[in-house]
């Protein structure tokens, strides 16, 4: 018995798990709000200039930018 392969129904999962995997890669950026609750209180300057004292480190401060590009498209 030889069944014949649904090609839309696989073309709607692809479509599907990419939906997931951009859900989860946007919430994943929306986790952790410290950096942007700060950069609210102080002002962006002051949490850049000031970063070793906020105890912010570098890798935070790159996802934030790139989390928010991968965002925007």
């Amino acid at each position: 018995m030889k069944q014949k392969i649904n090609y839309i129904q696989i073309i709607f999962h692809f479509i599907a798990v990419y939906f997931i995997m951009f859900s989860f890669r946007t919430f994943s950026w929306l986790r952790d709000i410290r950096l942007i609750e700060l950069a609210q209180i102080h002002g962006p300057q002051y949490v850049m200039n000031n970063r070793e004292k906020l105890g912010i480190t570098i890798q935070e401060v790159t996802f934030l930018i790139f989390g928010q590009m991968f965002l925007v498209y």
